[in-house]
């Protein structure tokens, strides 16, 4: 929604950088709103896919890729919980 309250900080060219709500972040995502209700056609090839948290490591070199682990939301305090871990490649091969 770009609000004032919800700038994080300033990117190197002076840009704001906003938190999003989990329903920016669907929208971004694709997901339509129909009858009240936002969400994905079953189909949408959106829903198989493994999102990827990506860390900048600050230095312009790259980022620091996890896949999604967890995900619960607290309902009783306000706020959504997302764990994630980088893929091992040394555990893929023990396998």
């Amino acid at each position: 929604m770009d609000r004032k309250e919800d700038i994080m900080y300033y990117d190197f060219q002076g840009w704001p950088v906003y938190k999003k709500t989990l329903k920016e972040v669907l929208e971004e995502l694709g997901a339509t709103t129909d009858n009240g209700v936002i969400g994905f056609s079953i189909n949408s090839p959106v829903l198989n896919v493994y999102p990827k948290v990506l860390h900048d490591d600050g230095m312009a070199y790259g980022v620091d890729p996890r896949y999604i682990t967890e995900a619960y939301f607290d309902d009783e305090n306000g706020y959504i919980n997302i764990f994630a871990e980088p893929e091992r490649e040394d555990e893929k091969e023990n396998e």
